[in-house]
């Protein structure tokens, strides 16, 4: 989400979105409910810069008992 607070008259609000991907483990997902009724099981997100990538392999690495974490196996 963006947003600009302030915006005078005849002034533009201008936003400069980075290609990225965010990836985490949450449980409890309900199809067609929001993400955020979900509860999530880490306490920071895997980025992936998408900037030039037309094709990647993300890998989903470890257990339940060790915790998880996200590997980018390759990317074109």
């Amino acid at each position: 989400m963006m947003e600009k607070r302030i915006v005078g008259f005849g002034q533009k609000a201008t936003f400069i979105l980075k290609p990225k991907l965010y990836w985490g483990v949450a449980s409890e997902i309900e199809e067609s409910q929001l993400l955020n009724s979900a509860v999530l099981n880490t306490d920071s997100f895997f980025e992936q810069d998408l900037e030039g990538v037309t094709k990647a392999t993300i890998s989903l690495n470890g257990n339940a008992e060790d915790g998880y974490s996200f590997k980018i196996e390759s990317q074109q």
